[in-house]
């Protein structure tokens, strides 16, 4: 897999590394509720809009992928 980087605005706190580090089980799975959420939003919009051919495989594709993280 390859490693990402992104030009952050701000440096990130270093309180927030800490709060992590010191639960980092709850931080897992706060990360994997945002990632089912994500899914849910984009398999909702397919639900809503299905008349809208262009966004359904995009949604779809987005949907998978991140349902995917939880392998």
């Amino acid at each position: 897999m390859a490693r990402r980087s992104i030009d952050l605005r701000t440096a990130t706190d270093a309180r927030w590394l800490d709060a992590v580090l010191g639960d980092f089980d709850a931080f897992l799975a706060d990360h994997a509720n945002c990632e089912r959420k994500a899914s849910v939003q984009a398999m909702s919009f397919v639900v809503k809009f299905p008349d809208r051919p262009l966004v359904l495989g995009p949604l779809i594709d987005l949907a998978q992928e991140e349902l995917g993280h939880f392998r």
